[in-house]
C-alpha cells in the first residue's frame, strides 16, 4: 500500500474534520485561507483517494448512563476463544475481538453502568478453564467511542 502524501491545507483540513466531521466547509475554509471551494474539492478527492471513508457521530457514554468503560485483555488458550465468546454472549454490553497471534489475544469492552458490575463479569470469564491471564483497564474520563456503544436496550417498548 502506497502511503498518500498530504500538503498543509490537506492536512489542515483533515484535522478540522477528524476534530467535527460535521464542520462548514466555510469555516474550514476560513482557517485554512483558501476558497470553500478549495476546501470542497480537497475532500472529493481525499474521499474518491480512498483516504476518507466516511463520518461518524461521537456519543458521549455517560449521557446514556454508563460509569465506566473496562478494557479486559485476556490471555486464552487458542482452542479455548470460541466457548469463551459463547460465554460472554449472555452479556448485552460488550464488544469482543481476538487474535491468536497475540499474548494477549482477547480484548473484551464492556460499558458499565455501575461499576459494582465489574466483579460478576471477571468472576464469569475466570469460570472458563482458556483463561490463563487477565488485565482490567478502567477508562473513568473522558471516554467517547464512536461505533460500538450499546443503544438498543435504550428503545422504549
Amino acid at each position: 500500500m502506497v502511503q498518500k502524501v498530504l500538503d498543509e491545507i490537506d492536512i489542515k483540513i483533515l484535522k478540522h474534520l477528524l476534530k467535527d466531521a460535521r464542520k462548514k466547509f466555510s469555516d474550514i475554509a476560513k482557517d485554512c485561507k483558501v476558497s470553500t471551494a478549495t476546501v470542497r474539492n480537497r475532500f472529493d478527492k481525499m474521499e474518491k483517494d480512498g483516504l476518507i471513508v466516511g463520518s461518524t457521530a461521537l456519543v458521549d457514554p455517560k449521557e446514556l448512563g454508563y460509569e465506566t468503560v473496562v478494557s479486559i485483555y485476556l490471555n486464552t488458550k487458542p482452542e479455548g476463544v470460541q466457548k469463551l465468546i459463547e460465554q460472554l454472549k449472555g452479556l448485552d454490553l460488550f464488544s469482543i475481538h481476538y487474535d491468536l497471534a497475540k499474548r494477549m489475544n482477547v480484548h473484551i469492552e464492556l460499558y458499565l453502568k455501575e461499576n459494582k458490575d465489574l466483579q460478576r463479569i471477571t468472576q464469569r470469564i475466570r469460570q472458563n478453564e482458556a483463561v490463563m491471564e487477565m488485565q482490567i483497564t478502567l477508562w473513568l474520563n473522558d471516554f467517547a467511542f464512536p461505533e460500538n456503544i450499546p443503544v438498543d436496550h435504550l428503545k422504549k417498548d
